[in-house]
């Protein structure tokens, strides 16, 4: 279909595409964290957060003990999405890695080169058990559009 035909729900309303969905949670509008591990995906997650229309926040991960979800100026994010590249790693094991209440995206920002290191295969595991979304790429823009869909 295209954007803004009009469809029919099961409950007999019309809907369109590219509106919310009343009395659906997951169509609401929820504020979404970006967090960077390293340099190259903090300075990523930070041209993210600039860009954004105050749907999107910049998180900084605040030590090993706080979740991933944690408040940002007092206000819980609806979704989680945190950059790494295999180079930060070392910096990435230091953190508490679990289930969030919030919709958790990691994105492994690398060049699909080059062998992977057993931290990264096994980091890469633990993150996958615990994230609704996993995804190894090599293109900024990709995570980018993916919080523009979170936050949308």
């Amino acid at each position: 279909m295209k954007a803004g035909a009009e469809m029919t729900t099961g409950r007999g309303r019309q809907q369109g595409f590219g509106r919310r969905i009343a009395d659906y949670r997951n169509s609401a509008p929820r504020l979404v964290k970006v967090i960077g591990i390293g340099a190259a995906a903090q300075a990523l997650a930070e041209d993210i957060a600039a860009g954004a229309r105050g749907s999107v926040v910049l998180g900084r991960h605040e030590g090993a003990d706080a979740p991933l979800d944690a408040p940002v100026a007092g206000v819980v994010p609806g979704a989680v999405v945190v950059v790494m590249t295999q180079s930060s790693i070392p910096q990435a094991l230091g953190h508490r890695i679990e289930r969030t209440a919030a919709t958790l995206s990691v994105v492994m920002l690398d060049s699909a080169e080059g062998a992977v290191a057993p931290e990264v295969a096994g980091l890469r595991q633990r993150l996958r058990g615990v994230a609704d979304m996993f995804a190894a790429t090599s293109d900024p823009e990709f995570v980018q559009e993916l919080v523009a869909n979170l936050a949308s």
